[in-house]
């Protein structure tokens, strides 16, 4: 693989706006905001276009065969070899209360007369991160079986039980607790806004009312038999095998497999109480069809009730570079 990462346009952009954005704060907390714009705003835009083209010019990562090679404004700054310095993409995933947004930041980690390293390069885009990660994780895959030092089950049959059952009732219990919340959120703007013994009293109940009525109405017709809907939808079991990936009933052989899709182990959709995780979907693309496996459902924390989706993850991950299959990470 020979391929060069540069920084975005785009991204320029984002960062010009953010850094306008953070250096008005003050303003705004002392409340001189308007008034000071016209006489700060051609300084400071003109400050961050200068700072900004500096610290991003020439920003690019050129990776060929085992070498990743950094650069900034100033040249070339790094040559790392990737089994020698151990290099790895590692992601620090944050939550932003105020914006209900996550925040990921992207590190090449790396080893260097035995101190470990961190290069910020959140400037490349999630698609291009994963793809590095990937290359990099296949990269020493490969080396590891060059060199012979095999991982003693690599190539032994592995299986997985999906524990349908008890996904399929934490579903539903996320789904119920979301419907509850709703419900006392609703009363509690009732109870707010609503003046006792007035007329408004009576609007704004028989509005409330309305509410939990159309609330009812769209759980029975849409959540009331989500238990047996995600219980049909994930598999048994998924069987991996040197030859093939069996899902429930399903066969996939690696000479009709042209790409597999996995949802990343890092991605989690934050909220106030960070509980609302992404589900982890597995989608198989062959020759004939392309199909789409939901093994964990969104609102269940795959990390506490279904650890194995690591081993999963990484067992069809190494079977994919195996049988020169593509292999790509949705999320992080």
């Amino acid at each position: 693989m020979e391929k060069t990462y540069q920084i975005k346009i785009w991204k320029i952009i984002q960062i010009i706006f953010y850094n306008l954005l953070v250096s008005f704060i003050p303003f705004v907390i002392i409340g001189e905001f308007l008034l000071q714009i016209p006489q700060i705003f051609p300084v400071t835009f003109l400050a961050i276009i200068f700072y900004t083209s500096i610290s991003c010019f020439r920003k690019e990562i050129i990776v060929k065969r085992n070498k990743i090679s950094y650069f900034n404004f100033a040249g070339e700054e790094k040559v790392l070899d990737i089994i020698k310095n151990d290099v790895r993409i590692v992601e620090s995933v944050e939550s932003h209360i105020k914006s209900l947004r996550i925040k990921v930041k992207r590190y090449l980690k790396f080893t260097e007369n035995g101190k470990i390293y961190l290069k910020n390069i959140s400037w490349i885009t999630s698609k291009e991160g994963n793809e590095l990660k990937t290359y990099i994780w296949k990269y020493k895959h490969l080396f590891k079986r060059k060199v012979g030092k095999y991982e003693n089950d690599i190539l032994e049959e592995k299986n997985f039980n999906i524990p349908r059952e008890k996904l399929s009732i934490l579903k539903e219990m996320d789904i119920k607790i979301k419907f509850f919340v709703i419900s006392i959120i609703n009363f509690v703007i009732f109870i707010f806004f609503s003046e006792k013994g007035t007329e408004k009293f009576i609007i704004h109940l028989i509005y409330a009312i309305i509410v939990e009525t159309i609330l009812i109405i769209f759980y029975i017709a849409y959540y009331s038999n989500m238990k047996e809907k995600i219980h049909k939808k994930l598999p048994q079991n998924i069987t991996i095998d040197n030859l093939k990936i069996t899902i429930g009933k399903k066969e996939f052989y690696k000479s009709d497999v042209k790409k597999i899709t996995m949802t990343g182990l890092k991605i989690m959709e934050k909220s106030y109480f960070k509980i609302f995780d992404v589900p982890k979907v597995l989608i198989i693309e062959s020759s004939i069809r392309k199909q789409k496996f939901l093994i964990v459902p969104s609102g269940v924390n795959a990390k506490w009730k279904y650890p194995e989706y690591v081993l999963l993850f990484k067992s069809i991950r190494n079977w994919c570079f195996e049988n020169r299959v593509e292999f790509i990470i949705n999320g992080y």
